[in-house]
């Protein structure tokens, strides 16, 4: 606990905060020396000094993470701001600062490599994880690998969320005649894959496109349209998303063609469809599930409808957690 920033304090106080021997000597408590870390910066490290310089001082390197941060690697943040690699480190999240994730296999805010002196990270703000895509776990927001000690604090009006799971995504090729259907579902991205920080507004899915599927059996001297010239799509509705939860999932649907003559009448030649659930948004508050035809992706730290993939972890890894802020997903 760093020193108070007023009023009387002893020198007691200050060897109970950075360490030392009796019979305590000012000369002893110099920045940069035996005890007193590099950051507290208010200490001097020769000359004259007095104890209103330990004012607030503490046997710990703070700093703090201000603006928005994609996979913020917290030691090497602290490293770059200055930190010396040994001292017990304090990194604090401000409030309205986002550190978030574009993939997820790596949380929005991550703890790895050593942290001798042990690390305390104090949530201000929001720190998420990458929603999943269809059928797709969703990524964890603080991801810790460390074997060192972490202590989390999520602080009243701070949010800790997983990424939402992607709805799961199926489909049915049903042959009618010469031709037949291939339906299904796309399922929609989860909570935290993409858009504006914030935004709760619905929008389309992401672009669907189209795709051409070969049977493994087509070929053995079989003639008719190829792949490659016959220009024939599918028609798909779209699904819509809203920013504070899982998008929605997509109606894929489309038309196939089969050989009507010759030795692989009846063989699937190829089916045009197109796809694309909603992307799930980063709305921590005021947001609804996707809506529309469709497996809806995970609202934060929730699996996606349909079979669809897990939720990501709040904290993934080991550490202390206090919380007096909102958390969504599992906490290990």
């Amino acid at each position: 606990m760093a020193i108070q920033a007023s009023g009387a304090v002893s020198l007691s106080n200050i060897q109970t905060e950075f360490g030392g021997s009796n019979p305590i000597s000012m000369s002893e408590y110099y920045r940069s020396g035996t005890y007193i870390p590099s950051g507290a910066t208010s200490v001097p490290t020769s000359g004259a000094i007095d104890i209103s310089d330990f004012y607030g001082a503490s046997n710990s390197y703070a700093f703090t993470i201000a603006a928005n941060t994609r996979n913020a690697d917290v030691r090497a943040l602290a490293i770059t701001d200055g930190w010396d690699q040994s001292t017990p480190l304090s990194v604090t999240v401000n409030s309205g600062v986002w550190c978030y994730s574009d993939t997820t296999s790596t949380g929005g805010l991550v703890l790895a490599g050593s942290f001798a002196g042990g690390v305390t990270v104090v949530n201000n703000g929001n720190i998420i994880g990458m929603g999943g895509g269809a059928s797709q776990a969703g990524g964890s927001a603080i991801q810790i690998t460390t074997s060192d000690t972490v202590a989390v604090t999520n602080n009243s009006g701070a949010f800790i969320a997983g990424g939402g799971g992607g709805g799961g995504g199926s489909y049915t090729y049903t042959s009618v005649g010469s031709s037949g259907t291939l339906t299904g579902y796309t399922g929609g991205g989860g909570a935290g894959q993409g858009g504006a920080f914030g935004d709760t507004s619905s929008r389309t899915g992401g672009h669907a496109y189209g795709g051409i599927y070969t049977d493994s059996t087509i070929g053995h001297g079989c003639s008719g349209p190829t792949n490659t010239t016959d220009t024939r799509s599918a028609i798909l509705s779209r699904g819509y998303g809203y920013g504070g939860g899982g998008g929605s999932g997509a109606f894929a649907g489309g038309t196939s063609f089969v050989y009507t003559s010759g030795a692989c009448a009846g063989r699937l030649q190829a089916s045009y469809w197109r796809q694309g659930g909603a992307a799930g948004g980063r709305a921590l508050t005021g947001g609804s599930t996707g809506t529309a035809s469709g497996n809806a992706g995970g609202f934060w730290g929730q699996a996606g409808s349909g079979g669809g993939g897990a939720g990501g972890k709040a904290i993934l890894g080991t550490s202390t957690l206090t919380n007096n802020g909102t958390i969504y997903g599992a906490t290990s």
